[in-house]
């Protein structure tokens, strides 16, 4: 009678027990893949840069990272730089980080770059917006290049 009471007691117990909720972080990734775009124009020169945007994991992005610059002035002359982002973090549904040595094509030369910058996403009018301003140092001779504000829209 006893190991009846006290198996009752204990069943009483846990059904009066809340039950603990176990929030998960969810995969804000999915919210940011897709083509994105921005170009710059000035008087001796017009870059596009594009963005493809893939999900590796949960609240980590891929990106390709492609800058065309075309110089018209002393002399025509074409650059590409293919920078590839694999370690890209999303850290809620507006911000990411960009904090990795990454490989770089460029125009078929093999380089590496380490590329820092904080990306938030907007939407205006229907368009989703990815504003950041990038600090890339090219690692063999510590240059630094600063891309100030580039606003890169969906496509």
């Amino acid at each position: 009678m006893r190991k009846l009471i006290l198996f009752s007691l204990i069943v009483l117990f846990i059904s009066c027990k809340k039950d603990e909720e176990i929030v998960e972080d969810p995969d804000l990734a999915v919210d940011f893949v897709g083509n994105y775009f921005t170009a710059t124009a000035n008087d001796t020169y017009n870059t596009n840069e594009d963005w493809v945007v893939k999900r590796l994991d949960k609240n980590l992005l891929e990106i390709s990272y492609k800058v065309v610059t075309n110089y018209s002035k002393p002399q025509p002359l074409t650059l590409t730089y293919v920078y590839t982002l694999k370690n890209v973090v999303v850290n809620n549904a507006t911000t990411l980080t960009i904090n990795e040595s990454a490989d770089v094509n460029k125009n078929g030369t093999a380089a590496r770059s380490k590329v820092e910058g904080t990306g938030v996403k907007s939407s205006s009018g229907g368009i989703t917006k990815i504003g950041i301003t990038l600090k890339i140092t090219d690692l063999p001779d510590n240059m630094v290049t600063t891309r100030e504000y580039l606003e890169f829209k969906k496509k």
